[in-house]
């Protein structure tokens, strides 16, 4: 294992019938910040496939999730 990463484990979230981890949750098992973790997404988004390894929610969608 990573000795960078924490010894942490998010709760699992479910979305549509999916379990899902936040980009905060993410930026706290790895020990950064929300901030690097989109930047590094920015920086190689094509590299991952919509769906399979993230889900982008936005609108009345992200709404929804974040209650």
């Amino acid at each position: 294992m990573n000795e960078n990463l924490q010894k942490t484990t998010p709760a699992p979230i479910e979305w549509n019938g999916q379990i899902v981890i936040t980009t905060a949750q993410l930026a706290e098992v790895y020990g950064t910040t929300a901030k690097n973790i989109r930047k590094n997404f920015q920086q190689n988004k094509d590299r991952f496939q919509a769906g399979k390894h993230y889900v982008l929610l936005t609108g009345d969608e992200l709404r929804e999730f974040k209650h």
